[in-house]
């Protein structure tokens, strides 16, 4: 399958720093999202029989999810990450997951679109105007919000999640345009933010992200 990229930046860097991120921290991200992937998995309601489509799949953790749940129908993941899909379908093999496959590929190509759809910050979909209006705008109905906000397990203790936040590709491109006397001082305030976090059960923070449910029309 020949795959085209709307946006090369994002795939240069999913297919770089950012996606050897999300495999190396692939563990970490389950526990961190593995409560939200639940409740995403039960509004989803999938049946036997049914095929799921599985946007921006990353290492196809829901994806693998979904194949199991829709039995003797079909999960695709897809994501324009080779080296996350590559991931995606080792973790599958190894999980003997039959009922999943995996495509590179960008769904702004899938929609035939040529520019970029809007801000890309992180949380650019926060805007529940905004994806309510892509939604309409892509030919659904119906389109809810409900709050989905579960407490994260980050990380075992304060030092861990620190070398973690520090070892991911935007804050090492921050600290390194810092003197080393403010990257200190940065680090140290993230430091004492993380410590008002910090228990015997690890670094637990709030997370909050909304369900969104829409139907075809």
């Amino acid at each position: 399958m020949a795959f085209v990229a709307v946006n090369m930046e994002q795939a240069e860097d999913w297919n770089g720093a950012s996606g050897r991120e999300f495999i190396e921290q692939r563990e970490r991200h389950e526990r961190m999202l593995g409560p939200l992937r639940a409740r995403l998995l039960v509004a989803a309601q999938v049946r036997d029989g049914e095929n799921v489509l599985d946007v921006g799949c990353g290492c196809g953790e829901m994806t693998v999810l979904a194949a199991r749940a829709a039995g003797s129908g079909h999960a695709l993941g897809a994501d324009f990450s080779r080296i996350q899909v590559t991931e995606a379908r080792r973790l599958a093999a190894a999980a003997g997951v039959a009922n999943a496959r995996f495509e590179v590929a960008e769904a702004a190509a899938l929609l035939g679109l040529r520019e970029k759809p809007g801000p890309p910050a992180a949380f650019s979909l926060a805007d529940t105007g905004r994806v309510g209006a892509l939604l309409s705008g892509a030919g659904f109905g119906g389109v809810e919000f409900a709050q989905a906000d579960e407490p994260m397990l980050v990380g075992r203790d304060v030092a861990d999640v620190l070398e973690y936040e520090r070892a991911s590709p935007t804050a090492t491109e921050i600290l390194a345009g810092l003197s080393p006397v403010r990257a200190a001082e940065l680090t140290g305030q993230v430091r004492d933010r993380l410590a008002a976090y910090a228990s015997a059960d690890g670094v637990v923070m709030p997370g909050a992200a909304w369900l969104v449910t829409a139907q075809a029309v």
